[in-house]
């Protein structure tokens, strides 16, 4: 699924590039109302739109796009008046989130959105990519430079935890009971010893970052 992100601040639109890529959607970015308006003949699955935007306003944008699509549009802004909320739902929004914003919850938002635009069946493409490393969910897949990854069953879990929720610090017993499903049986020490076997094959990427007293995360890019 296609996503057109605009958003003048660029830490922000970054974060939303980034953790959205993760999880599987591409992402096309514009930083000014101006360059949006040339990006809108361009097909997208689905919008995030800012309202404070040099040159043309958000409001703007919205209602220009509402004259020619019917493409999904969430409001992503600092403003969080009711008002200003059921004045761009009802010119054609589909959704609003203020910020500062938890970006878990704009990942399920935009997937709520789009499964009610598009259908049930509708769902985030299952690839994760961190650097060059790349998790095909379908295939279960791993390639680090386009080069086929042997990990076993575990390594696998253990890495499909990490890209598909990067932000979050898994402890050693989050780890234990996410991989309880796949059969898995061992302790603290047996996962330590999983995460330096899986460190070890995704080399030389350092990918896996150590918290100390608190567990373990995918390295933040920076």
């Amino acid at each position: 699924m296609r996503i057109l992100i605009i958003e003048d601040e660029r830490d922000v639109s970054n974060v939303l590039v980034e953790i959205l890529e993760q999880v599987g959607f591409e992402t096309v970015t514009a930083y000014d109302g101006a360059h949006a308006l040339t990006q809108l003949s361009t097909t997208y699955d689905l919008v995030l739109l800012d309202l404070t935007l040099p040159f043309v306003d958000g409001e703007t944008i919205l209602a220009q796009l509402r004259q020619q699509s019917t493409i999904p549009v969430i409001i992503i802004s600092a403003k969080n008046a009711t008002t200003t909320k059921v004045e761009l739902l009802r010119l054609g929004a589909d959704d609003y989130i203020t910020k500062p914003f938890d970006i878990e919850e704009v990942v399920a938002r935009i997937e709520s959105t789009l499964r009610r635009a598009y259908g049930p069946a509708v769902t985030r493409q299952k690839r994760y990519t961190y650097q060059t490393i790349s998790l095909d969910e379908a295939q279960q897949l791993v390639t680090l430079a386009n080069r086929t990854l042997a990990l076993t069953a575990t390594e696998y879990a253990l890495l499909h935890l990490f890209m598909s929720q990067p932000q979050k610090i898994f402890t050693k017993e989050n780890l234990i009971r996410s991989l309880h499903d796949d059969g898995y049986t061992g302790d603290e020490g047996t996962i330590k010893t999983h995460i330096s076997n899986l460190r070890h094959k995704l080399q030389p990427i350092d990918a896996i970052e150590t918290i100390r007293y608190l567990g373990y995360r995918l390295r933040p890019l920076s």
